[in-house]
């Protein structure tokens, strides 16, 4: 009974482990849980759960020699995943090390320099390509298993064959999508043979995370490095990718042959391809002479045939699609939109407005013009709420308030800040968030010791986005005192001080003084509301005390700006920043004081003046942000 109960808790810890993400992880918590990491029934079922029968063993490969040995491969065995042709064939192509030297020849001889460091940089994140560290005897298990399993009496089976390019013959690749059904139709014993017999499954699509990304700034756009074929991490690129699209475009029912053996993913693997290849027979980018616009319904009835067979009109899909055709949203925007909702009906219009806006505004995003956002932007009445709250959980999602977690580029692709400034308030809620995030980021960068974490393109890009929002004026918040006093560059410390900070306390931007010390302006201004300069004249006075202590919390170019304000402030208004006194080695500092100058004339005061519209504009804003 005893040892019942041992292994039932033992199959307990195993549906435990095979659902774990990250299973290295929970190996190094005890004993008991690394040892049920390294059970090859445990790592085949992990895989099994993650991966999906048709591409387990391709992962098992993957994963290298500390995960697969031969019990695992027999436990894959035994749990029927299939060895296919095709995998035998890749196996024999990548088994081995590789001649660096000759790579790094080809390389400079075939691509720019630029192109060979960004390719080096690639190389390098692929520890060991895909099969090449395999040991012998797990490569010899692997070919021999799969000889027993494919090989016939009547035909050797031709390892050095390549049945992703017989794919592509068979399935008329190579002709143009008019005359390829016939030909296909044609082929199609093969093709069926193929899949059935030969149990033809292509290799997994290449996942996002896997994705080439030198400088850790995925907006930044860079031309694609150039497929090789094989790929030397295994995974599938997506010009094999677009051969099973276009396969399944012209003749649908090889899904089902797939599914047949097994090959559930299929529809995962190639979703956004199939999709994107219908909407584009539907509306070619060339359209022939004798092309008509497709009806609503026709576009409904053509994504509903392929959602019937597993496909999915995902979110990604939608805003690729609109994203693809951008330039002819005016002739066919509302087609498409109309079909994507009728297809999602049963989705409440604000979530899918939410769900809309983020994909859309995904930083890899590559968008150059503003036609997608504007679109998106005319079909929602409640679009400045939905984007509010779209941009805030990006900043939570990458800890944007930690400048030492979050990651070292703008949250968002420019195009959208540049976006929000243009089409929202400068002052709304919207615009200083983004605001914040690229001040964060222009501090950081105005550091030389955090240089070399930044490219010079997202360097560039940061700084081209703080300038034009410092042009528009974006309003400063108090908080924002925090971040600059560390800051050198005048660039980021005049506008402050010069332009946003003088027009709080109504002081004209970059005004002269006359000798009287008085501005030259003969306007009559309003007196300024005590709640709006509040909060700034608490943190001058902290920024006066670190002034004071002189520990070096201030920069030079950050202290002499801060100091020629103090004297503008004591000269052109009512106000001064309180004096701080020391007593008994404690400082004491009111928060908040405002001083009376005595002026020759001891009844007459000055008025505390600033511009009424700028007044009430910042008035407004302060109210719903600071209070």
């Amino acid at each position: 009974m005893h040892q019942y109960f041992q292994n039932f808790e033992y199959e307990i810890k195993i549906n435990i482990f095979k659902y774990v993400e990250f299973p290295h992880n929970l190996a190094l918590t005890c004993r008991n849980w690394s040892i049920i990491s390294k059970d090859a029934y445990a790592k085949t079922e992990w895989l099994l759960v993650h991966y999906g029968i048709s591409h387990a063993l391709f992962h098992a490969v993957r994963l290298g020699p500390t995960f697969i040995d031969i019990p695992v491969c027999k436990t894959l065995i035994t749990r029927k995943v299939p060895i296919s042709r095709y995998f035998i064939q890749r196996l024999l192509m990548h088994f081995g090390k590789y001649d660096q030297k000759l790579i790094e020849l080809k390389i400079e001889h075939n691509v720019g320099q630029l192109d060979a460091d960004r390719i080096r940089a690639f190389q390098q994140k692929i520890k060991s390509p895909w099969a090449s560290n395999l040991p012998i005897f797990v490569f010899t298990y692997l070919l021999d298993e799969g000889y027993k399993q494919l090989a016939n009496m009547n035909e050797t089976l031709p390892s050095k064959g390549n049945d992703m390019e017989l794919f592509h013959f068979l399935s008329a690749g190579p002709h143009v999508i008019n005359y390829a059904p016939g030909m296909l139709r044609k082929n199609l014993k093969d093709i069926e043979d193929l899949i059935l017999n030969k149990r033809f499954v292509p290799f997994p699509p290449r996942p996002k995370a896997y994705q080439l990304d030198l400088n850790n700034d995925p907006h930044i756009h860079q031309q694609p490095i150039p497929e090789e074929y094989p790929s030397k991490d295994g995974f599938e690129n997506n010009r094999q990718l677009n051969v099973i699209a276009r396969g399944i475009l012209i003749h649908p029912d090889l899904v089902n042959l797939w599914k047949q053996i097994g090959y559930y993913e299929i529809c995962n693997d190639v979703n956004d391809l199939v999709m994107q290849g219908a909407l584009l027979i539907l509306f070619p980018p060339t359209p022939a002479s004798d092309w008509s616009c497709p009806s609503i319904e026709m576009v409904i009835s053509r994504l509903a045939e392929l959602i019937n067979l597993g496909f999915s009109l995902k979110d990604n899909v939608i805003i690729d699609a609109l994203h693809m055709f951008e330039h002819r949203l005016d002739e066919i925007g509302n087609i498409l939109w109309d079909a994507f909702l009728a297809i999602r009906s049963n989705e409440h219009v604000f979530s899918l407005a939410l769900k809309f806006f983020r994909e859309a505004f995904k930083p890899e995003r590559n968008l150059k013009k503003d036609d997608l956002l504007n679109f998106l932007k005319s079909k929602f009445d409640y679009h400045e709420q939905v984007v509010k709250q779209v941009v805030k959980q990006y900043f939570i999602e990458e800890k944007m308030s930690d400048i030492t977690l979050r990651r070292k580029s703008l949250i968002l692709s420019p195009k959208i800040y540049q976006y929000i400034l243009k089409t929202y308030s400068k002052n709304s809620e919207l615009t200083i968030m983004c605001f914040e995030d690229i001040l964060a980021l222009r501090i950081y960068i105005d550091n030389p010791q955090n240089l070399d974490e930044i490219s010079t393109c997202t360097r560039d890009s940061i700084i081209s986005v703080f300038d034009s929002y410092i042009k528009e004026n974006v309003s400063f918040k108090p908080e924002y005192l925090d971040l600059l006093p560390k800051a050198t560059s005048l660039e980021l410390i005049k506008p402050f001080f010069e332009v946003f900070l003088p027009s709080i306390f109504g002081m004209k931007p970059n005004s002269k003084v006359s000798k009287r010390g008085k501005t030259t302006s003969s306007k009559k201004r309003k007196k300024l509301a005590d709640g709006l300069v509040v909060p700034w004249i608490k943190k001058l006075e902290q920024i006066d005390l670190l002034n004071r202590s002189n520990n070096g919390e201030l920069s030079i170019n950050f202290r002499e700006c801060y100091m020629n304000f103090c004297k503008r402030l004591e000269s052109e208004t009512n106000y001064q920043i309180c004096q701080v006194k020391e007593e008994n080695n404690f400082v004491v500092m009111n928060s908040y004081n405002q001083h009376k100058k005595q002026k020759r004339n001891e009844n007459q005061t000055d008025d505390v003046n600033m511009n009424l519209n700028f007044n009430e504009e910042i008035s407004d804003l302060y109210q719903n942000i600071l209070f």
